[in-house]
């Protein structure tokens, strides 16, 4: 991505979904850098993918890492990064081809983002000319919560620094707004009385009534 939209060329699209999910490359909230991120809701029953593709092949030897910031909608998105070859296909392999990104961050955090540096060498593939990367469920569809809240991404770039060391021309995140908690029932409020202001009236009544 380029902030707020893939670089020119660049094209999305969802594979390996039996029902299909939805992405939207231009979300405003929440937002890392920019003015826009990626939403991506997986409704598949299946490891659906979104592919982010190049025009055409090129080479990425020159760079360390890949770079991404992510946020999820609920807890448990599990997401794993494949890089794609220049035949379309996932290299090395695509049974080895996927590396769960939160072997480099940990999972996916709500109402913040998570940073993850995931080095070209996770990927096991001497193969250096790939035509992009997909973004890969790997909860198999099984979602903790029907319809399932989309899972945030911005930031994606091949580089040879660390996320944290690329700038972000426009300062803060944007954050989602976490849920106030729901107001519980009021219990009585009882000040604290010294038991003095009981004793005492009991006391006198005591001698009232032996006094007599």
């Amino acid at each position: 991505t380029n902030l707020d939209t893939l670089k020119p060329g660049w094209t999305a699209r969802i594979t390996y979904g039996a029902v299909g999910g939805a992405y939207d490359l231009y979300k405003k909230a929440p937002v890392y850098c920019g003015q826009n991120s990626i939403s991506w809701t997986v409704t598949s029953s299946s490891f659906e993918q979104l592919e982010l593709v190049s025009p055409q092949p090129f080479d990425i030897s020159p760079y360390t890492y890949l770079t991404l910031y992510a946020q999820a909608g609920m807890p448990g998105q599990n997401i794993g990064a494949v890089l794609i070859g220049a035949d379309g296909n996932p290299i090395p392999a695509r049974t080895a081809a996927q590396v769960p990104i939160a072997q480099y961050g940990g999972a996916p955090a709500m109402y913040s983002w998570t940073e993850y540096n995931i080095p070209l060498t996770a990927f096991n593939t001497t193969n250096k000319t790939i035509l992009g990367i997909a973004l890969k469920d790997l909860n198999g569809g099984t979602q903790n919560i029907q319809p399932p809240p989309p899972i945030y991404f911005d930031e994606i770039n091949f580089s040879t620094k660390t996320g944290a060391s690329i700038p972000c021309p426009t300062g803060g995140a944007i954050q989602l707004t976490q849920p106030a908690p729901t107001p519980g029932i009021e219990k009585p409020y009882y000040p604290e009385i010294n038991p003095w202001v009981f004793i005492i009236p009991a006391i006198i009544i005591g001698l009232a009534i032996i006094f007599q």
